[in-house]
């Protein structure tokens, strides 16, 4: 059963967490949930979420304050596993391409007489 719940976590919830393995969290795992403080969000996985609308656009540090995984071990089958987060802080950064160009048409649109 143990291996079948770190293969279920290992395939779905690493996808998501940088830090959280099942080999930091395998005695909590055992017992069906797993809460950890500020844990790291994959970057690529944001990036790609965040693509469409920013392509440019640098992740440099995405944080959870808190994550809790659920995984019914007796109702595999039948109930979903849960995976809550809260506070997602995601620190991004504007390529240096755009930072120039946004600064030259403000300087265009500057108001007169203000410096």
């Amino acid at each position: 059963m143990a291996k079948v719940v770190a293969s279920i976590f290992d395939k779905y919830i690493n996808v998501l967490f940088s830090d959280f393995t099942t080999k930091n969290v395998s005695s909590a795992l055992l017992k069906g949930h797993v809460d950890a403080k500020n844990v790291s969000v994959r970057k690529e996985l944001l990036k790609e979420l965040l693509s469409p609308v920013f392509p440019n656009i640098e992740i440099r540090k995405a944080l959870c304050e808190s994550v809790s995984v659920r995984i019914p071990i007796s109702k595999l089958n039948s109930e979903p596993t849960s995976v809550h987060i809260t506070n997602l802080k995601v620190v991004l950064e504007e390529p240096q391409q755009f930072s120039a160009a946004k600064t030259r048409l403000l300087d265009i649109f500057k108001p007169k007489g203000k410096t």
